[in-house]
């Protein structure tokens, strides 16, 4: 009996120990375990600006003028965004870009692009898929890739310019 009212009062304690540090906001410790319990939902991450992407995906084959074609996406820093555009089987462009604004004012850009023209059964497709991170400077283009196909006389270049809004 007396080894029940122990243990009654123990577990008592234990229990309003519990109740009274998730009250009071103290973090509760384990036996043996000298560290707080680390949050489960970390903050989100907060954008301080939204940044202007465009790319400029010129398709040079042989001596003829470059076909262009432009994406632009509006983002928050920090956040993905994508565009998807396909017409029957012909041609692909898909464009997946996540930008971060770095301390020295430059942006971090993570950039997937998967470009495809031509006609499947026709032997004549071109297919580009390609992932990077670079550094951009606000509203200054660059030439981020150039792709050539191994078959033919088809050139892919692709410019970025990342601008930052205020």
């Amino acid at each position: 009996m007396r080894t029940t009212v122990t243990t009654a009062m123990l577990l008592t304690a234990a229990l309003f120990s519990g109740a009274l540090s998730a009250q009071t906001g103290a973090p509760e410790q384990k036996a043996g375990n000298a560290s707080p319990a680390r949050a489960v939902n970390p903050e989100p991450h907060q954008s301080t600006a939204n940044v202007q992407v465009e790319l400029g995906i010129a398709d040079y084959l042989g001596a003829a003028a470059p076909q262009k074609k432009t994406v632009s996406m509006l983002l928050a820093e920090g956040y993905m965004g994508r565009v998807r555009s396909q017409r029957g089987a012909v041609a692909l462009l898909n464009v997946d870009a996540t930008p971060r604004l770095l301390k020295d004012g430059r942006i971090s850009l993570q950039l997937t692009l998967e470009y495809s023209v031509g006609r499947m059964m026709e032997d004549t497709r071109s297919h580009i898929h390609e992932s990077l991170t670079v550094l951009l400077q606000s509203g200054k283009p660059l030439v981020v890739t150039q792709a050539a196909d191994p078959e033919s006389d088809r050139k892919v270049t692709v410019e970025v310019t990342a601008t930052i809004l205020k």
